[in-house]
């Protein structure tokens, strides 16, 4: 349970990206606000700060030039700016992302930063006209610099986050390892569950075991879908259109 008082804290969490390594990752941020009642937190994504230099300028700094002559021998494939980088201090890897009290530190000092409307996320483009050009920058508005989180989504330990990291892959592994009919009996028997605990409660664990004989009865079970419709359930196979009640009937 987190509570206002949490707000500062650095919490760690998994995200996926779908591309290439599609397992979960540990990331980090600082709380910027809990919502107690909710039950939800918003947390401000952390990075370095922004390295670059145009043309000599440190990015900050850079407010883009006017419009001026092309350069001599100008082509099409010639980079109209210099985009250099500040040599990254040596402080730099002696932050253990591991530790909450190493990353608030950075972040005192500034060599970290949250990814908020004060970090420049600009890009350095070129644009020419009638045999001019001029540099500018140009704002990245779908950056996303925070975002909010359930409570059981944040962590305030890498390992705790490594644990659930860990139990998301060993389940993802365990469902690619049922066969056809394994896995649709199991999505029908999360709907009888739910089903039952809202409409049958009390006895939920005898109209489980009940739902779950009639659906064992039909053939063809890896092509069986279920949902709740009001206080009953439904079936129907996954190339047809009609939904039936289910009959509970002893």
């Amino acid at each position: 349970m987190l509570t206002k008082s949490d707000e500062g804290k650095i919490v760690y969490f998994l995200k996926d990206l779908y591309i290439g390594e599609r397992n979960p990752f540990i990331s980090f941020g600082v709380i910027d606000y809990v919502y107690e009642y909710d039950r939800k937190a918003v947390v401000d994504y952390i990075t370095h700060k922004d390295l670059r230099i145009i043309n000599g300028i440190p990015i900050k700094e850079f407010n883009g030039t006017p419009f001026k002559k092309l350069p001599n021998g100008w082509d099409y494939d010639m980079r109209l700016f210099k985009e250099e980088y500040e040599e990254l201090p040596d402080i730099y890897s002696s932050i253990d992302i591991r530790n909450p009290n190493s990353l608030l530190y950075y972040l005192d000092q500034g060599l970290l930063i949250r990814e908020n409307d004060s970090h420049d996320r600009s890009e350095i483009l070129s644009e020419i006209k009638k045999g001019e050009f001029r540099v500018y920058k140009k704002f990245k508005a779908h950056d996303i610099t925070h975002m909010t989180y359930d409570f059981d989504e944040l962590f305030f330990s890498w390992e705790d986050a490594q644990n659930k990291r860990n139990e998301i892959i060993n389940e993802r592994k365990r469902v690619a390892n049922l066969s056809d009919e394994e896995w649709s009996i199991e999505l029908i028997k999360r709907t009888v569950i739910h089903w039952a605990n809202i409409n049958k409660k009390g006895d939920a664990e005898v109209w489980i075991e009940r739902a779950m004989r009639r659906f064992m009865e039909f053939k063809d079970l890896e092509n069986l879908e279920a949902r709740c419709v009001g206080v009953g359930l439904q079936w129907k196979y996954s190339n047809k259109k009609r939904w039936n009640n289910l009959n509970l009937e002893e």
